[in-house]
């Protein structure tokens, strides 16, 4: 195992700046942990706009008389324009900087989940426009990652990716739970009208 080195008087756990960044001091720990939260809540945001679909699926195949095999067509589609983004967005990061990938990624799939909202009315629609956000949803995952190894050190960088990564988590639940409770309200107010 490599041995560490420090100099005389210095301590193994001062923090060192990451490469090509600048050194993070405690005066910042609080701005720091906003900019995280702020990321988190991005991320939270993001897994909730994919996730949704699952939430109100048994809603959406009755009311689109889909087969199993079609609304799983369509959860496919998103994962394969998310395996195709999470390429694109490395090579993106990589031209453009993380920052610049990661809010125009996002502010993309804001906007094709907007369209699949609005626009979805079958099976075609619903595969086609499920597929475009997993086409720009990959900005979220690798830039995000990116900009957070870029502004912690080596003693935090690992915790901060760990919130990071559990956002996407909570918002699949959020999502499933909303979801399920706002189809089910839905689908008492459709039963209403239509007696």
């Amino acid at each position: 195992s490599p041995r560490l080195r420090r100099r005389r008087g210095a301590s193994l756990t001062a923090p060192l700046p990451p490469p090509g960044g600048k050194e993070i001091s405690s005066d910042n720990s609080s701005s720091d942990a906003a900019w995280l939260y702020e990321l988190c809540l991005a991320r939270v945001g993001f897994a909730m706009m994919f996730t949704a679909y699952s939430g109100v699926l048994p809603l959406l195949r009755a009311d689109w008389n889909m087969s199993a095999g079609e609304a799983g067509l369509i959860q496919s589609a998103w994962h394969v324009g998310y395996l195709v983004s999470l390429f694109a967005a490395g090579v993106l990061s990589d031209r453009f900087g993380a920052r610049r990938t990661f809010l125009t990624g996002n502010l993309l799939a804001a906007a094709s989940a907007m369209l699949f909202a609005v626009f979805t009315d079958g099976f075609l629609s619903a595969l086609l426009l499920h597929g475009l956000l997993g086409l720009c949803s990959g900005s979220s995952y690798t830039p995000g990652l990116t900009l957070i190894s870029e502004r912690f050190s080596s003693q935090v960088r690992g915790r901060a990716m760990g919130f990071y990564l559990a956002a996407a988590s909570l918002g699949y639940a959020v999502a499933l739970v909303l979801g399920g409770a706002l189809g089910a309200a839905a689908f008492v107010w459709y039963q209403l009208l239509e007696n």
